[in-house]
C-alpha cells in the first residue's frame, strides 16, 4: 500500500477519495492530528458523526471493543470510523485480536491507527504496512519550520521580517502547534499591517519550554561553561530527563563538526544552508560557534559524549553531575 508524505495525504483526502485502512505516524503531532481531523472531515458528515466515530486509545480501551466497533454497521451514513490512538501502545494480546480486521478491514468502515512510532518487527505494524495506507509525520528540521511558519502567514496575508525569522523560531522551538497558536496571536495584535517585526515578537510571542534546551547548546557553542550550567540547571528543574538533553548536546556537536569539515573541503558559505538542511540564519550561528572548537575540541567532544552516555546508562553518577561534567568538558 502506498506511503504518502503529508502533502500528498493533504491533497488525497481533499480530493474526497477515503480508503478503509490508515497508518498516521510519527513524532510531529501537530501535522498528524491536523491530518486526522481532514480525514474524519472527508469521510464522515458533521451530523453523522455522533452515531459513526469512535476514538479510542491503544493500551485503555479493551481490544475487543475496539474490534467489536471496526465491525458494527454505520447509521445514516456510508461508512463508520474508528480511530485508534497511541496504537504503539497495543499489547500482543490487543494485536491478536485486530489482526483480522486490519488484515481485512470492512467496506463499511474507515479504520485509522495513530502513533509515535511504527516497529515493523512487530507484527501489527508489519501488516499495517502491507494493508493500509501509511503517512508518516517526521519532526521537521529547522529549515522545513521556518518554511510551515512562512507559508501559514502568507496564507493569512501576513510575513516575518529577516529581523523577526530568527526570533520567532527561537521562541517556539519546533513545536508546530506553539507557533501555530503564536501566529494566530500575532495575527490578531497585527491587525491590517501586514509585515511582523522584531518588536512585534518581543511582546507577543511567549518563550517555549523547548528555548531553555537551544539556550543550552547556543551557550555550549560559545564557551559559556557558567551560562550553561545555570541553563542546565533550569532545564533539569523544569523536568527535562537527561537523556533527552544528552541527545541534543550530541546533535549540536555533530553538527559542528559538520560544518567544520564543509569548510574544510571549501564548501561555499551559501551553498551551506543546501548542504546541512538547515535555514541560513541558523548556519551562520553555527559558523560563529564553530570557531572557537579546533578539531582536537570536537574529537574530546565526541569522548566526553561517550563517557557521560556510559554513566547516565550504568546510574554512576546523578544525571545532574554528569551533565555538569559533561558541559564543563565541552566548554574547556
Amino acid at each position: 500500500m502506498p506511503l504518502l508524505n503529508p502533502k500528498a495525504f493533504e491533497a488525497e483526502v481533499r480530493s474526497g477519495r477515503v480508503g478503509p485502512l490508515y497508518l498516521l505516524v510519527g513524532e510531529e503531532t501537530y501535522l498528524r492530528e491536523k491530518a486526522l481531523h481532514a480525514l474524519i472531515d472527508a469521510a464522515l458528515r458533521p451530523a453523522v458523526r455522533p452515531f459513526n466515530l469512535d476514538i479510542f486509545r491503544g493500551g485503555e480501551t479493551p481490544p475487543g471493543e475496539i474490534a467489536e466497533r471496526i465491525q458494527s454497521f454505520p447509521l445514516m451514513a456510508a461508512r463508520r470510523v474508528v480511530v485508534v490512538k497511541a496504537c504503539d501502545e497495543l499489547n500482543e494480546g490487543a494485536v491478536r485480536l485486530l489482526l483480522p480486521v486490519v488484515e481485512s478491514p470492512p467496506e463499511t468502515s474507515t479504520v485509522v491507527f495513530v502513533g509515535d512510532k511504527a516497529d515493523g518487527r512487530k507484527r501489527l505494524f508489519a501488516a499495517l504496512r502491507k494493508a493500509a495506507c501509511t503517512v508518516e509525520f517526521k519532526p521537521l528540521r529547522e529549515r522545513e519550520a521556518v518554511a510551515w511558519v512562512q507559508e501559514r502567514l502568507k496564507a493569512l496575508g501576513k510575513r516575518l521580517s529577516q529581523e523577526a525569522i530568527p526570533l520567532f523560531i527561537g521562541r517556539v522551538g519546533g513545536d508546530l502547534g506553539v507557533a501555530a497558536g503564536e501566529i494566530d496571536k500575532l495575527v490578531s495584535f497585527l491587525g491590517d499591517r501586514q509585515v511582523i517585526e522584531r518588536e512585534d515578537v518581543e511582546g507577543v510571542v511567549g518563550v517555549s519550554a523547548e528555548v531553555s534546551i537551544f539556550d543550552l547548546t547556543d551557550a555550549v557553542g560559545a564557551k559559556d561553561a557558567g551560562r550553561a550550567l545555570a541553563v542546565l540547571r533550569r532545564i533539569l528543574e523544569a523536568g527535562e530527563r537527561g537523556g533527552g538533553v544528552l541527545w541534543r548536546l550530541t546533535q549540536h556537536v555533530h553538527t559542528l563538526m559538520r560544518v567544520r569539515m564543509l569548510r574544510e573541503v571549501r564548501v561555499p558559505e551559501k551553498d551551506l544552508p543546501d548542504r546541512l538542511g538547515l535555514p541560513s540564519f541558523v548556519v551562520t550561528k553555527y559558523l560563529n560557534q564553530v570557531r572557537k572548537f579546533s578539531p582536537s575540541d570536537l574529537w574530546r567532544a565526541y569522548e566526553a559524549l561517550a563517557t557521560a552516555e556510559d554513566h547516565l546508562k550504568s546510574g554512576y553518577q546523578t544525571e545532574e553531575i554528569v551533565l555538569q561534567l559533561l558541559i564543563r568538558a565541552l566548554c574547556r
